[in-house]
């Protein structure tokens, strides 16, 4: 008789700490479309970056070879990973579709987007080094908009901010959640 008594009190205890658990983590189990946002963005960054760092494009018997850098057009919340001069769309590797706005619209996950100083495109080249231009990139010489200055990539949902940080001579990507 004991004994049962103690099992039924085990029990009890049992369903009080997993009642007690699952209040807590039930909060934290709740999309965070911000977060998932930005960490995609980060992601395609980066991506960019590599396929400039791989797929070098110096071509010696074409004086403009520069203009067909690897980008991300962030000019708008339908960004997309393309040439620079827009004769090829990159695929993501998780999704095997076209970086071309179609699939990664942010504005589906209620997220804006706003890069400084206008410039929206980010251009890398084959040393990974980041380069930024209007939303038509306007190559000049082959060091023409190389970045000066870090650059900073917003994105705002339900009144909080992510801010995504390229900095200038690396590319190196920094993600800071507010």
């Amino acid at each position: 008789m004991k004994r049962s008594a103690f099992t039924l009190l085990e029990l009890i205890i049992v369903i009080v700490v997993a009642g007690i658990l699952a209040a807590v983590m039930i909060p934290r189990l709740e999309r965070d479309n911000l977060r998932e946002a930005a960490n995609q963005v980060v992601r395609h960054i980066q991506y960019t970056q590599h396929l400039a760092m791989m797929n070098d494009v110096y071509d010696a018997g074409n004086p403009n070879w520069y203009q067909n850098r690897w980008s991300i057009n962030l000019c708008s919340t339908d960004y997309a990973v393309e040439r620079s001069n827009a004769s090829e769309t990159a695929i993501d590797q998780l999704t095997q579709r076209d970086i071309n706005g179609t699939d990664n619209d942010l504005a589906d996950k209620g997220v804006s987007i706003s890069p400084t100083a206008g410039n929206c495109r980010v251009v890398f080249d084959n040393l990974g080094r980041p380069y930024s231009f209007a939303s038509t990139p306007a190559f000049v010489s082959p060091t023409a908009g190389l970045n000066t200055a870090d650059k900073a990539i917003t994105l705002t949902a339900d009144g909080r901010t992510a801010t995504i940080n390229i900095v200038k001579e690396t590319g190196y990507v920094q993600l800071t959640l507010n």
